[in-house]
C-alpha cells in the first residue's frame, strides 16, 4: 500500500500533510545511497556494502511489515621530502582535473534535481486523485489508488527496452553517429513537461465531474503515469551514463548514486514547494475537490519549460571527456 493512502486510511491524516510526509520519507531512503557509495569508495569496497545493504533492507522492510500488521582514499602524489613535514596535503595533478571535473557537472546535476522536483509532486499529487475518482474496473476489481505508481514503473521498463533495441540504433543509423546522453535526458524533459500537461487537464476535466454525481474514471490518469515513464526511460539511464562516464574512476560508485541522491533532494524540494502553494493559494486544501490541482500542475509545467531552457544552455556549454564518438570535442 502507498505510504499516502496508509496514512491517510490509518492514522486519519489530512491528505495534503500524507503527501508532504510521504515525500519526506522517500527523501530520506534516496539519500542513503550516497552513504553506501562513499563508504565503498574509501574504505570498504562494493562487496562488503552490498551485503550490509541488503541485510539492512531486509531488516526494515520486515520491521515495516510487522508495524503495518501489527573521508575519500588518499592518492596524493608527493615529489619532496620536504612536503611531509607540511600539514597541508598537496594534491596531484589529477586530482586537481578530477575535482574540476566533478564542478563541471554540478549545472547539469542541478538541472536533473529540478525535473525531479515536479514529478515528486505529481505522484503526490495523482495518489489523492486517484483516491476521488472512480477505481472500480468492472464489478469485482477496484483499483488501489497507491499501486498507480506501478504505471510509471511499467511504462519505463518498455521503453528502456524499446530506446535500446529501436529508437536508438534506427537514429544512429540516420543520423549515423549515437544519440548523446545528455540529448537523451533533454527529450526526458519534454515528455516529463508533457506530462504535467496532461495532468493538468485531466484534473481540470475531473473537476468538473464532481457535482454532476458521475466521477471519472481512474483510467483518466493513466495517460500522465505513461508519459512520466517514458520520460524516465530517456532521462534516467542517461543521468546515470553522464555522470559515471565523466565523474573520476576513483569515485564511479559515487557517481552512479548521485541519481538517487537527486531524487532524495527533489522530494524535500517537492514538500517545500507543496508547502509554499498551500500557504500561498487555495490551491490545495485538504479535499483536492474543492481546490485547484490542475492550477499546480500548470505552475510545474512553467518550471519545467524554464528548467529546460537552463539544462539546454548548461548541455550546449557541456564538453564530454570521455564520449566515444567520432568527434569527441562536439558539444552535446
Amino acid at each position: 500500500m502507498n505510504l499516502i493512502v496508509f496514512l491517510i486510511e490509518e492514522f486519519n491524516i489530512k491528505n495534503i500533510a500524507a503527501a508532504q510526509i510521504s515525500n519526506i520519507v522517500n527523501g530520506v531512503v534516496n539519500m542513503l545511497p550516497i552513504v553506501a557509495a562513499i563508504l565503498a569508495d574509501s574504505y570498504f569496497g562494493n562487496v562488503p556494502v552490498i551485503a550490509v545493504s541488503a541485510f539492512v533492507s531486509l531488516t526494515v522492510q520486515t520491521n515495516i511489515r510487522n508495524l503495518k500488521n501489527k573521508e575519500p582514499s588518499s592518492t596524493a602524489l608527493k615529489t619532496d621530502e620536504d612536503l611531509t613535514s607540511n600539514t597541508w596535503r598537496l594534491c596531484s595533478v589529477q586530482e586537481v582535473e578530477d575535482f574540476k571535473a566533478v564542478l563541471r557537472l554540478l549545472p547539469l546535476w542541478a538541472a536533473v534535481m529540478f525535473l525531479s522536483t515536479p514529478v515528486a509532486v505529481q505522484m503526490s499529487m495523482t495518489v489523492l486523485q486517484a483516491l476521488v475518482v472512480d477505481r472500480e474496473l468492472g464489478p469485482h476489481f477496484k483499483v488501489s489508488a497507491g499501486s498507480l505508481q506501478v504505471i510509471v514503473l511499467l511504462s519505463g521498463c518498455v521503453f528502456i527496452m524499446l530506446n535500446n533495441w529501436t529508437i536508438y540504433p534506427m537514429y544512429q543509423k540516420l543520423i549515423r553517429k549515437p544519440l548523446t546522453p545528455l540529448k537523451q535526458v533533454g527529450i526526458g524533459h519534454v515528455f516529463t513537461i508533457l506530462s504535467m500537461a496532461v495532468s493538468a487537464i485531466v484534473e481540470a476535466k475531473r473537476l468538473k465531474t464532481v457535482d454532476n454525481g458521475h466521477p471519472m474514471s481512474v483510467l483518466w490518469l493513466v495517460p500522465a503515469l505513461v508519459l512520466v515513464g517514458i520520460g524516465e526511460a530517456f532521462h534516467f539511464p542517461a543521468n546515470i551514463a553522464v555522470f559515471y562516464g565523466e565523474f573520476p574512476e576513483s569515485l564511479r560508485n559515487t557517481a552512479t548514486s548521485l541519481t538517487s541522491v537527486v531524487i532524495g533532494i527533489s522530494f524535500y524540494l517537492s514538500t517545500a514547494l507543496i508547502d509554499v502553494i498551500q500557504r500561498t493559494t487555495g490551491w490545495l486544501p485538504d479535499d483536492i475537490n474543492h481546490g485547484r490541482v490542475d492550477n499546480v500542475y500548470w505552475v510545474l509545467v512553467i518550471g519545467g519549460v524554464l528548467n529546460f531552457g537552463y539544462f539546454l544552455v548548461c548541455s550546449w556549454l557541456y564538453k564530454y571527456r570521455n564520449l566515444k564518438e567520432n568527434d569527441s570535442t562536439t558539444r552535446s
